[in-house]
């Protein structure tokens, strides 16, 4: 009944939803509620595998309050699973930016770096993720996954020859 009250308060939902995309609503208390709304609704689609649909919705939740960062979380973790990995770096990106508690959002971005080739960033946020719940298994295995090709990595430069190894700046012992 409440809901019911609350949407014949607010008007015609599409109008508040203009109105909130082109800016001309600025209570930010009602920008979030709105996003909320396009949260859970991309949730439910996304739960129900119809990633297309939850993407357009969550992605509409996120014009209408950018600092939301579930919405830009959610949306780089369905770009993720539809393997679109540069897409889920740059949202979840903002995500972590926006909240960087979130031990799982920090897991999704290293594992977005890490198909992606970017190790170093990988295993930055995979620490980080650990740091945030040090009981997460699935962290715990990515950073032991991105040491050992680190290491791998390393023992196939050192037996490249001089000419081919990766270039080092010279180490001086003097003072």
């Amino acid at each position: 009944m409440w809901a019911y009250r609350l949407a014949l308060s607010l008007g015609d939902p599409l109008r508040l939803h203009e109105r909130l995309v082109v800016g001309e609503e600025t209570d930010p208390a009602l920008r979030r509620l709105v996003a909320e709304g396009y949260f859970r609704r991309g949730c439910v689609l996304r739960d129900r595998g119809r990633l297309d649909q939850a993407l357009a919705v969550l992605q509409r939740g996120a014009l209408v309050d950018p600092q939301h960062p579930a919405l830009h979380a959610a949306v780089g973790a369905i770009f993720l699973r539809l393997e679109r990995d540069q897409a889920a770096v740059s949202w979840l990106e903002r995500a972590v930016e926006l909240d960087a508690r979130q031990a799982e959002w920090h897991a999704l971005l290293a594992r977005a770096f890490e198909r992606t080739g970017r190790t170093t960033e990988a295993l930055r946020h995979y620490e980080a993720a650990l740091r945030l719940d040090p009981a997460a298994g699935a962290v715990q295995e990515g950073v032991q996954r991105l040491q050992e090709r680190q290491r791998q990595q390393t023992d196939l430069a050192a037996q490249l020859p001089w000419w081919q190894q990766p270039w080092q700046p010279a180490r001086s012992d003097r003072p």
